[in-house]
């Protein structure tokens, strides 16, 4: 209950919290039920486990605020982080990402931390951390407009996936320099400390779809406008250039995923 209590205690007038119980069988919603009934909580259990994805899918869904956040069951806020985060809200942008969020070990000692100039970002030029959600906050409506959903299915992936999509669809996008807002620990039970070749192949070929799918539009857009390059050109570039980044890592070859073309 750690992590309901380091948001709860924040809540104010202008925010809600969505709490999505993902067929939990350690009793979550019993152990939440203290907090029903308060203003702006609300909790919806779906019956059987679907996946991270999915549980985001659903808050997204219920969300009737300007921006939405996401915060993990392993994880939990620090002091002030929701009032820094309305605070941030003023900049009118898409998606706000903030600095020094941190990696805390068992003893909540900072293990790691990270650090991007204020100012603006975008698919060309990326921040360090990008690929997260939690260190950040979406503006509602750009979502849905855009219709910005997570991956159903994808255990492994699923942030990087949902960000590259926001930026695909040109989101104005913003660093601030705000002080810490999330204190993300390092879950050794985690997927990504039990990655399988399935997992890895699996998000390869979302990634590639995704690039295909960019080939396709830009070969209508090329058609209806005499071969002349476009913005999508663009895009193209940086979503094959992730892919070959991916496929390069040490973690992809590490399991034997296919080999870099040249």
């Amino acid at each position: 209950t750690t992590l309901f209590r380091s948001a709860s205690k924040q809540l104010t007038d202008e925010v809600e919290c969505i709490v999505i119980d993902d067929g939990s069988t350690d009793g979550t919603t019993e152990i939440l039920k203290e907090y029903v009934g308060k203003k702006g909580f609300g909790i919806y259990r779906q019956d059987k486990s679907r996946g991270v994805s999915d549980a985001r899918n659903a808050g997204i869904t219920f969300a009737k605020g300007e921006y939405i956040t996401f915060l993990d069951a392993d994880d939990e806020y620090a002091e002030n982080a929701i009032k820094k985060m309305l605070n941030a809200t003023v900049q009118q942008k898409d998606i706000v990402q903030f600095n020094q969020f941190r990696h805390y070990d068992e003893l909540g000692r900072t293990t790691l931390k990270y650090d991007n100039p204020s100012g603006t970002y975008s698919l060309y030029q990326r921040p360090k951390m990008w690929c997260m959600v939690w260190n950040k906050i979406y503006r509602t409506k750009f979502l849905k407009d855009n219709q910005i959903w997570f991956k159903t299915g994808m255990q492994f992936g699923e942030d990087e996936h949902f960000n590259l999509k926001c930026m695909l669809s040109d989101a104005t996008y913003w660093h601030t320099k705000e002080a810490t807002v999330i204190k993300h620990f390092d879950n050794k039970n985690s997927l990504c400390h039990k990655m399988t070749m399935a997992e890895l192949h699996k998000q390869d070929d979302i990634l590639t779809s995704l690039y295909w799918g960019l080939i396709y539009l830009n070969d209508l857009e090329k058609a209806s406008n005499d071969n002349k390059p476009t913005e999508t050109d663009k895009k193209i570039r940086e979503v094959e250039s992730i892919i070959k980044e991916h496929r390069a890592s040490r973690l992809y070859q590490e399991t034997g995923l296919r080999k870099v073309e040249e």
